[in-house]
């Protein structure tokens, strides 16, 4: 099940340590999005899954660009090596659904400076586009 992150907007975290992301995958189109108390407007999405000391972690983060904000989620369900393509399926299935057209990017073949830079101008990583 994925959960909203209230109180946080984006993982900036992982800016400073890429090798943690496992896979990424961004929307290549904006498409118009209504959330929760915001209103219909352009909107981006990416769906993020980092590996680190607890675990496999699977987000999905939407950028509304009218009232420049970020909506994290996360799967609160345990991932496994069993369940991950699942899981991943279903979340990249969910933001497609919504109309986005997601592109893996492949994060760890990229050169050190292309990668950090692509991060940085990220929105689900802080970035502003």
């Amino acid at each position: 099940m994925i959960e909203r992150l209230p109180d946080r907007a984006d993982l900036a975290e992982f800016r400073e340590q890429p090798g943690a992301i496992v896979e990424l995958h961004r929307s290549i189109n904006e498409n118009l999005m209504s959330a929760e108390s915001y209103p219909t407007q352009h909107s981006e999405a990416t769906i993020v899954i980092t590996r680190d000391s607890q675990g496999v972690k699977l987000f999905v983060h939407y950028h509304l660009y009218d009232d420049d904000v970020g909506l994290l989620y996360q799967e609160t369900d345990p991932i496994t090596r069993d369940n991950f393509a699942m899981i991943r399926d279903m979340a990249i299935q969910s933001v497609e659904a919504m109309g986005f057209i997601l592109e893996r990017i492949d994060v760890r073949s990229l050169p050190e400076q292309d990668r950090l830079d692509l991060l940085a101008r990220l929105p689900a990583f802080g970035g502003r586009g």
